[in-house]
Parts: C-alpha cells; structure tokens; sequence
C-alpha cells in the first residue's frame, strides 16, 4: 500500500512538475525499499532523491538523503563499501557544519565512528566519538550524550584501557537514569558489573548487581502487570461468563 502510494505521488510530480515532490516520493520509495531488506534499490532510490534535491538546492535535505544513503550501505555489511559510506557521512558532515546544524554534525560524526569500528580501527572510532560527545556537551544534547560514553565504552575497551571504559560505561549511565532510560540503563549496569569485574573492583560490581537486580525485578513486574491488563479477545457468546441470578 505504501509503495503504490509513494509512486501515485512520483507521478503526480511528475505531471506538475513539482521537482521537491519527486524527490521526497523517491525518498519515501528508498525507505519503503529499504524496510524489505532491498539495499540496493533503496540506495537507487535515494541516489534519485539527491540528484534532485542537489539541482533544487536543498541542502537540508541532501544532508539527510547522502546520512541515509551512508546507513543503508552500512547496513547491507559489506566491507568493500564501507569507504563510500564513509565519504558519504563526511559530506553529510560538512553540509551540516556549514549550516550551524551542529545535532546533525554529531550524528554524521557517530556513523562515522561506526564505520571505524567495524573496520576495527577503534582509535579513530574512539576520535570520532569524543568529537561527537563535544558537541553533544556543546548543545546539550543528553540522550546523545548517553548513546556516546556507551559507545566510548566499548572502544575503551577494545584499545585495553579498561579503567577508561568503566569510567565512561558509569557516566552513560549516570546521563541514562537521569532521563529515565531504563533499558539503557538495563544495559548499563549489565556492562559495569562486567567491566568492575574486569577492573577488580568487587564492591562496585556488587552495587551495580544490586541495582541491575532491582531493576529488572521492576521491568519485569510492569511487563507481568501489563499482560494482565489487556483486553481478552470477544469470546464467543456460549463461552461467555453467564450473569449471576
């Protein structure tokens, strides 16, 4: 239904002759394409896109088309192409610097981080992150600031500096339970009782199993009290309990 959608408007901009119109129906039939598992005509589709958008000057958006272009790549895993992924969110990167758009500088700056890290090159990963969690700071951008101590965290401990990867994993989740993010804080404490034992710090690492035990006890009585909750399905009229005389 969707995809028909996206086309009837494809075709609509066309007859008008509204270029933007086109462009975000190519955009909208990537994701479509992309939901299916489809790379590569989701990547043809947002190629389209940014042709258009680059010919109307709409820099907003190009920035968002080459950022998505970039993921897709990333997530078909091939490695051969994880230099154009690259060169793309390098791209995305300075059209957003050039804007002042500084939220999406440091989102361009953690997929480049990614990159890295899957390349294993994890300390111009680590590089990258710290430049992101500046600008985070800068704009005080919490959520993100969270997303990248836990991702310094693991880079931390991918380079063997342990002491530094506690330390960051226990400030992402200082920045988690102050926004009450409590699956990331689930993550959170599972990775310091992991990294205390790893740093030798008994007493830490039984505080942090007291606190992931009680919050998982709390997750679970909620997931248990919701089940609870819903509606049952109509049951026929027969099975129904019968009113008391």
């Amino acid at each position: 239904l969707a995809m028909a959608l996206f086309e009837e408007a494809l075709s609509r901009s066309e007859r008008l002759g509204l270029p933007k119109g086109k462009a975000d129906a190519f955009q909208k039939l990537g994701m479509v394409a992309l939901d299916r598992g489809q790379f590569d005509e989701a990547i043809r589709r947002f190629d389209e896109a940014r042709g258009i958008y680059t010919s109307i000057k709409d820099e907003d958006n190009i920035a968002v088309v080459i950022n998505t272009m970039g993921m897709t790549l990333l997530g078909k895993g091939n490695p051969a192409e994880y230099d154009k992924a690259e060169s793309l969110f390098k791209d995305a990167a300075k059209l957003n610097r050039n804007r002042k758009n500084w939220k999406g500088v440091s989102a361009h700056l953690a997929n480049l981080s990614e990159v890295c890290l899957r390349r294993k090159s994890y300390a111009d990963a680590l590089q990258y992150s710290l430049s992101a969690l500046h600008i985070d700071r800068q704009i005080e951008d919490a959520k993100s600031i969270g997303s990248a101590l836990g991702r310094m965290a693991l880079l931390y401990e991918a380079l063997g500096q342990k002491d530094d990867a506690f330390l960051a994993r226990k400030r992402a989740y200082e920045a988690n339970f102050a926004l009450a993010l409590r699956e990331r804080q689930l993550t959170d404490l599972r990775e310091l009782v992991r990294l205390a034992d790893l740093v030798k710090n008994p007493a830490k690492k039984a505080e942090y199993a007291k606190l992931l035990e009680a919050l998982s006890s709390e997750l679970e009585r909620e997931r248990v009290k919701g089940e609870k909750n819903e509606p049952e399905p109509d049951k026929p009229a027969d099975e129904r309990p019968k009113p008391g005389p």
